[in-house]
């Protein structure tokens, strides 16, 4: 199993390398006649304005095999203009592939990498930055933390002779490592009394964000869970032999250790990761897949599948945790995100580790909304309603959990 991980890996890796050193145009029998006719007529449409009918000359220029640089830079600036960045995007970076000396090329980038959710990208660009476009775009003295998050929030059970109450408090904050890459840590305390006992779990979570060329991005993460019992078992009775009838046998540590690679590559987000845990006491593994669609050419509406394959340490059982989700801007500080998965399982972890459920009991489907509104320039407040379905497998009991939770974001 180790050996089809690093294998695995490996290849992801030397991918990126690759598509860095291979996604430059090629292009070598160009008529010249035809890249000055393309030339006059692309900058008129540029000078008028006219973006939509410069993107419908220039994408049938880049069919006929005419490639050159002022080409991809206003066809970049024309989808720029009609808020389709990740079209942007993308003409940006194979102009940037032709010369990376022009400075307006640059800020172009640093704005598309911000409004389609890179901001290591972004950092990573203005490291290429004059003092002009550093004081421009306020980054000659940038801000060593760009975010802090504060959440609280409740879960509420419907067998209260299982489960009580649980209060979940996260805070969180994201740093720069230079310019470039980022870190997010994050601390998160939760108390809950069961049926066999009070549970005080603290969790500890970090990642580090580096990106590299072409808008691929590496991201290793840790996330170390330590739990603790107290006070007498109540009803139902464990059964006989069962490690619950000792609460200190339930005390311990549990680590999460997670990889993710991610590739932005027009209207799609691809990404895949590799974890290996031991939430309760059980080694496991897990490979994720998943992709983002962005059918607006922009981040206004988000559409995202993916795939939790879920096995033990030998590798010799597997299980497909199934998901998919939407999110969607009502208004440009306003949005909604819908979430759906069908899991069947029990200690499991998603999000590239961040989010963790270490409960022996069986999850069946799970339903997630969330609301996030900016409030203020860079103060965000968000609220998240989680619906779970969950079999106690001792009582062989049938229950479900309700969550809500309320936070506050700032980013500088």
């Amino acid at each position: 199993m180790y050996r089809i991980i690093f294998f695995i890996l490996t290849l992801l890796i030397v991918s990126v390398s690759s598509d860095a050193q291979n996604n430059s145009p090629k292009l070598t029998n160009q008529d010249p006649a035809e890249v000055e006719t393309v030339d006059f007529i692309s900058y008129d449409h540029f000078l008028r304005h006219d973006w939509k009918l410069l993107i419908n000359y220039s994408e049938k220029a880049l069919n006929n095999n005419i490639d050159f640089y002022y080409l991809r830079l206003r066809l970049g600036i024309a989808y720029y203009e009609l808020h389709q960045y990740r079209k942007a995007l993308y003409h940006f970076e194979k102009a940037y592939q032709m010369d990376n000396r022009d400075e307006l090329l640059k800020e172009y980038l640093y704005y598309c990498y911000l409004f389609t959710d890179q901001y290591s990208q972004a950092l990573k660009i203005s490291k290429k930055f004059s003092d002009v476009t550093l004081k421009k775009t306020n980054l000659e003295y940038p801000s060593g933390v760009f975010l802090v998050n504060v959440e609280y929030g409740n879960k509420l059970a419907s067998d209260t002779s299982l489960y009580k109450t649980l209060k979940y408090f996260q805070a969180g904050i994201g740093f720069k490592l230079g310019r470039g890459v980022t870190a997010y840590s994050a601390f998160t305390n939760i108390t809950q009394q069961m049926y066999y006992g009070t549970l005080s779990q603290q969790q500890l979570y970090a990642s580090i964000n580096i990106p590299l060329n072409n808008s691929w991005a590496i991201t290793p993460a840790f996330h170390f869970i330590n739990y603790a019992y107290n006070n007498q078992l109540t009803s139902p009775p464990p059964k006989p032999g069962d490690p619950k009838s000792s609460l200190s046998s339930l005390d311990g540590t549990s680590y999460v250790g997670s990889i993710s690679i991610s590739k932005n590559w027009k209207d799609f987000l691809f990404n895949g990761g590799l974890s290996y845990s031991t939430l309760n006491k059980a080694k496991q593994y897990q490979q994720q897949f998943g992709v983002s669609w962005f059918p607006l050419h922009n981040n206004k509406l988000t559409i995202n599948p993916s795939l939790i394959l879920f096995s033990n340490d030998s590798g010799t059982s597997l299980k497909p945790i199934i998901s998919c989700s939407a999110k969607y801007f009502l208004h440009s500080k306003f949005s909604v995100a819908a979430n759906y998965s069908s899991i069947e399982t029990k200690n499991f972890n998603e999000l590239n580790g961040y989010s963790v459920n270490n409960s022996d009991d069986i999850t069946h489907q799970r339903i997630t909304a969330i609301l996030d509104l900016n409030c203020y320039k860079n103060i965000n407040i968000f609220g998240v309603y989680v619906h779970e379905s969950k079999t106690e497998l001792l009582s062989i009991k049938n229950y479900t959990f309700n969550t809500g939770i309320i936070g506050i974001k700032l980013t500088f």
